[in-house]
């Protein structure tokens, strides 16, 4: 499932909100719960509807330059 947070931003249930009102995945089960606590807070949809953004969340650096250390 796809949540929107109305009001964009900030921390709320565990997930960190993007600024720009993007869509973010998450289980189903979970979706189900946001909308049924704050129905006036969020939306879920099966899908990101048509013109709307996913979130995409930046990569976690895990220190990996990609290169082969020297010997």
């Amino acid at each position: 499932m796809f949540v929107k947070k109305r009001k964009p931003g900030g921390t709320s249930h565990g997930y960190q909100w993007p600024k720009g009102g993007e869509w973010v995945e998450m289980p189903a089960d979970h979706a189900h719960e946001l909308v049924t606590i704050q129905p006036d807070e969020f939306e879920a949809q099966p899908e990101v509807p048509r013109g709307g953004k996913l979130h995409k969340p930046a990569a976690e650096d895990d220190g990996d330059d990609g290169k082969t250390p020297e010997e």
